[in-house]
């Protein structure tokens, strides 16, 4: 265990039986309320969660090869894009992610730039962005 990082989620079972909106059983947050839970944060609960580094599932789980990686996690999408740049800067390009799929819709212009750069200097060949993604390719 490295750090805990708190999850806020609306469990389903209250969404269910308090007959709110389906589309709050995929909204969750690490370490704050989704923007879609402000109406609804007295049914927002918590969790800790364990979280360890990249490296060390990767490690851990003597990963070999990624075909693709996707990083969808609600605003925490940059942190881990620069954790995941970062642990891939020490390893063999064999054992770079094919395709990297991140949500950029909480991404602002100068971080989405600066991965941009740095998934190109890796060597990833092309990027293609779409209103709440970028999808980099070896």
């Amino acid at each position: 265990l490295e750090s805990v990082a708190k999850i806020y989620y609306i469990p389903e079972s209250i969404i269910n039986d308090r007959h709110l909106p389906m589309h709050l059983k995929g909204c969750n947050r690490i370490n704050d309320y989704h923007p879609l839970q402000e109406k609804f944060k007295q049914y927002v609960v918590t969790e800790d969660v364990p979280c360890l580094p990249l490296l060390k599932v990767f490690e851990e789980y003597k990963v070999t090869s990624i075909g693709q990686i996707k990083i969808d996690t609600e605003g925490c999408d940059v942190g881990i894009m620069k954790q995941l740049i970062s642990c891939l800067k020490n390893q063999p390009q064999s054992k770079y992610p094919k395709v990297v799929k991140y949500e950029t819709f909480y991404a602002d212009k100068p971080d989405q730039q600066s991965i941009i750069e740095s998934m190109m200097e890796l060597g990833y060949k092309n990027y293609t962005e779409t209103p709440s993604d970028t999808i980099f390719n070896l």
